[in-house]
């Protein structure tokens, strides 16, 4: 088993690290390039539900034979009303992942390896 961490400061221009960060992890390891992609857009997705949440994202990626899982978690938490962007990055994720979970200041997600 093999585990990564990015901590990085909550703002948008930061996105695209985080995009560029679980895309190549994901390639080390050998997903198809439609996985990558999947992890990719889940990786922006579960971003823009944190975003103007808290100061920090903490980013886990751990991957192992069968899968990579990535755990999103908020140093603090501003609570926040959920709204229809925020259901339709919700349908997104629940699309392109094998398993998630929404918790509070928490996103789990995992992609099973194909």
């Amino acid at each position: 088993m093999e585990k990564f961490k990015i901590s990085f400061q909550n703002k948008k221009e930061n996105i695209s690290m985080i995009r560029l960060t679980s895309s190549f992890v994901a390639m080390r390891f050998g997903f198809s390039i439609d996985d990558i992609e999947d992890i990719k857009l889940c990786a922006t997705e579960c971003c823009n539900l944190q975003i103007n949440r808290s100061e920090m994202i903490d980013c886990t990626m751990t991957i192992d034979d069968n899968s990579m899982k990535m755990v999103f978690k908020l140093d603090d938490v501003n609570k926040r009303e959920n709204n229809e962007k925020d259901q339709i990055s919700k349908m997104i994720i629940q699309s392109l992942m094998d398993e998630y979970k929404f918790d509070g200041s928490d996103i789990t997600v995992i992609k099973n390896r194909k």
